[in-house]
């Protein structure tokens, strides 16, 4: 499945061409956006982003979309096309949860079985709520596997401390079973202007989640 910001609609008829970059001759489904070309996954699917910058304010995983099993080797990747580098900003622009590539219900479900790989993910904020906590990826369990991504200018900027102070990272994880953050580069994620537990990953340890 391939996300290409150039097509003029989504390409739900599988009749993308990778090469051409238009929906007419070729074999695959495209979305102009991330969000509906996750919601269209099947196990052991592949996204592909094409090179460029994608703005969106929140990018969703749903427990329905997850990998199947470790055995079976069917992780569902998400990643640059080849050659190609692909930004996901979330302008930090988001109004309640600072979580811009995330599934986390307490107590409802896990991700698991997702590799998010050589992106560039930035701009997740919160400044409203005072129990928002702004990163770039927040997961519940696992496994998840994240490599070669650039994450980086995901923080809360306002000045009322229960925000500040509500753990914000570039990544943060409940329980992150059997997971891997490897070959990633962190710059400038947390709290700015003071501000406590300011760290580039945060990982609790002390909670129950239902697999």
């Amino acid at each position: 499945i391939f996300v290409d910001k150039t097509i003029s609609s989504n390409c739900t008829n599988a009749l993308y061409s990778p090469d051409k970059r238009t929906c007419d001759t070729g074999h695959f489904r495209a979305y102009k956006t991330v969000q509906p070309a996750i919601n269209s996954m099947n196990i052991g699917d592949m996204i592909l982003l094409r090179g460029g910058t994608y703005q969106e304010v929140r990018i969703i995983i749903p427990v329905s979309t997850n990998g199947s099993s470790w055995t079976q080797g069917r992780f569902n990747p998400i990643r640059s096309y080849k050659n190609e580098w692909a930004i996901l900003d979330g302008q930090h622009s988001i109004k309640h949860d600072g979580n811009f590539l995330y599934d986390f219900v307490l107590g409802g479900g896990a991700i698991a079985y997702w590799k998010i790989e050589r992106l560039e993910i930035m701009g997740g904020e919160s400044f409203e709520g005072a129990d928002a906590s702004a990163c770039a990826i927040y997961w519940n369990g696992g496994p998840i596997t994240i490599s070669y991504c650039n994450i980086h200018d995901n923080y809360v900027t306002d000045s009322i401390p229960q925000r500040k102070n509500n753990n914000p990272a570039g990544i943060i994880a409940y329980t992150p079973t059997s997971s891997i953050i490897e070959y990633c580069y962190f710059k400038k994620n947390a709290a700015y202007n003071g501000g406590t537990n300011n760290p580039h990953v945060y990982f609790f340890t002390d909670h129950d989640y239902v697999s």
